[in-house]
């Protein structure tokens, strides 16, 4: 979290915040919309679908400055081992797994409309341009859905191994409890 912080100031510093705010508040709310479509029995709160969103800057940063970066393949693969190892904290009870992948794929398409980016030719310019006008009615797309699905669909029964991705059973009642397993017994 603390390389997210550091790199997030820098962000801050070349963007200014309201496109910060932008992506923040869209990976927040697609977090708790995927939140809410595959878990509609829990509350969610807190803000970790847009920390993941903001997480999803880096991603999209990378692939800007692609050809800038020393070692690219390296700090792709950075990220993917701290993304996974984030997801897979997410498999213990009261972290909501939904709403991180929710926020991430908010996050990413709202990090391509949004972020500035670094053209080296007219070629690359072309290219990233095409980049945000796809992204845009993708990002549009998924809200729509989203929200359609959310109205329409007030059961889990449409998935049922689903619940395996916001809580593994590591042992028999640990889903079941949460943390309840861990109390003293009291004499």
């Amino acid at each position: 979290m603390y390389q997210l912080d550091v790199s997030l100031l820098d962000f801050l510093r070349v963007c200014r915040w309201l496109r910060i705010f932008l992506i923040y508040t869209i990976s927040a709310v697609g977090g708790f919309l995927t939140s809410a479509i595959f878990d509609p029995e829990t509350q969610q709160v807190g803000a970790s679908g847009a920390l993941f969103g903001l997480f999803s800057i880096k991603f999209v940063e990378l692939m800007q400055k692609w050809q800038i970066v020393r070692k690219p393949c390296t700090e792709l693969f950075s990220l993917f081992i701290a993304l996974l190892f984030v997801l897979a904290l997410g498999t213990t009870p009261y972290l909501d797994n939904f709403a991180n992948a929710g926020g991430f794929l908010f996050g990413l398409f709202s990090s391509v409309i949004f972020v500035p980016y670094i053209t080296f030719s007219t070629f690359d310019a072309a290219r990233k341009c095409c980049f945000v006008l796809v992204a845009l009615p993708i990002l549009a797309f998924i809200f729509l859905i989203g929200f359609v699905v959310f109205y329409n669909t007030q059961n889990t029964s449409f998935c049922s191994w689903c619940k395996y991705i916001n809580c593994v059973p590591y042992t028999s009642n640990f889903c079941e409890e949460g943390f309840n397993v861990l109390k003293i017994k009291q004499p």
